[in-house]
């Protein structure tokens, strides 16, 4: 008899067993969609040079970055300071520039910032400009710079024709729709129209105690993610959370719909389909879906790493956006995904980049630019570094998988285990091994169940023998430990004997 693992692009499962048959129960930067639905691993992670920790060009953990299209650049904003990448085209990503303030300096140091929050381009009588949100200590602003060289750090609150004011001390959002720029801070929604040069600092007032958190764009409605804050003890807690949605005119949100969790840290809008994330009731982070009646809850961020389950959950307000017709978002060390890249291919949660495992770590943004990139934003506290990463090429070196196990309601006993692969190259590494009866963890004594280029050659499938393993259910597991060998089947022969 024999149990055949072929199919992979129904990504994670929630459970160990029980599962579909197209998902694995553990898959650490591992990406089914890179090689059209063969199991291998998912780009390693690359640090950007001058964000890194030997000659670090970064102060502080990126929280926002913004493309621009017309320009080939990108900017980023940590805690005080922007930066700005001229050189990105291609695949190397490494001209920062050094003079970005005029002052021969990489960055701009926002003058008084104790939190930068968002960055967008937007038009001002027929202009480009990047506005930039920040919380100073008693009041929030937008700033302005102009492309080119002009910065002007507190352009909402002295220098906007009509209704210049200071915005809460909060967290700050930012989104153009409809040619006009929405702005939220605490428990408002501003409204700047570019094209007149007038600010409504409080156009949408939710009221006392919510705060808003998130805002994305439908195509009739402005949508406005919030959370209803309560004090305790000195501390302000979540305690509801809703989604508003809003014309951007009125004095009052149109309607409103309730999401079963305290905090709503981030969403977004992928053709129609508004997705969150969410955090506190599961003690986790959740992945949701906008339905017409409420959310529809995708998966919980609870997932297995190393053979542990590990729970992951706050994301960042700014850790998501779209990459190869999927939500990608960041939580922690691990960057996953959700979606499906071709009709007809089922919809799954993958984690195909990551990070090592480090304590006090975390993605404080992500976005997708031109020529087949992924920049991430990372901050390792632990070790005292902030990076920019770029996800676009190499293979992982960390990547895992683990089968859903196969429970066959007796004792069987397990033959061999032969795996199917695209011709092996140089450098290929991967270790096999065998989990029986939820736990046990069996390593062939061949090689130590490793297939390598070193030792086989360019070969397309290997077996292994097992000896007779007695149990009663099995799951396949592979590491990678180099290269990208991407498998098409995994066979398993057993035979049943009496128990």
């Amino acid at each position: 008899m024999k149990q055949v693992y072929n199919q992979f692009l129904g990504g994670l499962s929630y459970y160990d067993r029980n599962a579909p048959a197209n998902t694995y129960h553990e898959g650490r930067e591992i990406d089914p969609h890179r090689g059209a639905g063969y199991l291998q691993p998912g780009w390693l992670l690359s640090t950007i040079t001058k964000s890194d920790d030997a000659t670090q060009v970064i102060d502080g953990a990126i929280v926002d970055m913004c493309f621009d299209p017309s320009g080939a650049k990108m900017y980023f904003i940590d805690d005080n300071h922007l930066y700005q990448m001229t050189n990105i085209a291609g695949t190397t990503h490494t001209a920062f520039n050094a003079d970005f303030d005029g002052s021969a300096h990489y960055y701009y140091a926002i003058p008084s910032a104790s939190q930068g929050y968002k960055m967008i381009i937007y038009n001002i009588s027929g202009t480009q400009y990047l506005f930039y949100a920040y919380k100073k200590a008693t009041a929030g602003d937008v700033g302005t710079y102009d492309l080119t060289s002009a910065f002007n750090p507190d352009f909402f609150s002295t220098d906007v024709t009509t209704g210049k004011n200071d915005l809460e001390p909060t967290a700050i959002d930012m989104m153009e729709w409809k040619s006009y720029l929405y702005v939220s801070h605490g428990q408002y929604v501003a409204r700047y129209d570019g094209a007149n040069d007038v600010l409504d600092y409080h156009k949408l007032d939710l009221g006392k105690g919510w705060e808003v958190t998130k805002l994305f764009p439908t195509e009739n409605f402005v949508g406005i993610c919030a959370s209803k804050k309560i004090a305790t003890s000195g501390h302000s807690e979540q305690t509801a959370s809703r989604i508003f949605f809003w014309d951007g005119i009125s004095a009052l949100p149109t309607y409103w719909k309730l999401v079963d969790d305290y905090d709503i840290r981030t969403a977004i809008n992928k053709d129609g389909e508004i997705y969150l994330l969410t955090w506190g009731k599961d003690f986790t982070g959740v992945l949701r879906k906008l339905t017409d009646f409420g959310t529809e809850k995708i998966m919980k961020m609870k997932t297995s790493i190393d053979g542990t389950l590990t729970y992951y959950g706050k994301a960042g307000q700014n850790a998501i956006d779209i990459f190869g017709n999927r939500v990608i978002f960041g939580i922690e060390n691990l960057i996953f995904s959700y979606g499906k890249e071709q009709e007809g291919q089922p919809m799954a949660l993958t984690i195909p980049w990551g990070m090592p495992n480090v304590a006090n770590e975390g993605i404080g943004a992500i976005k997708t630019a031109l020529y087949n990139a992924v920049f991430i934003g990372y901050y390792d506290v632990t070790n005292g570094v902030k990076y920019i990463l770029k996800a676009q090429s190499g293979n992982s070196t960390r990547a895992t998988y683990r089968g859903n196990y196969t429970d066959m309601g007796q004792t069987i006993r397990v033959n061999y285990i032969k795996l199917y692969f695209k011709p092996l190259v140089a450098s290929d590494s991967v270790t096999i091994t065998l989990d029986t009866d939820y736990g046990t963890s069996n390593t062939p004594q061949q090689n130590a169940g490793v297939i390598s280029h070193t030792l086989d050659g360019a070969i397309t499938s290997k077996k292994f023998d097992l000896g007779g393993i007695e149990c009663h259910s099995f799951r396949p597991c592979i590491n990678w430990s180099v290269g990208g060998v991407a498998f098409s089947k995994i066979c398993i022969d057993y035979d049943f004997i009496s128990d």
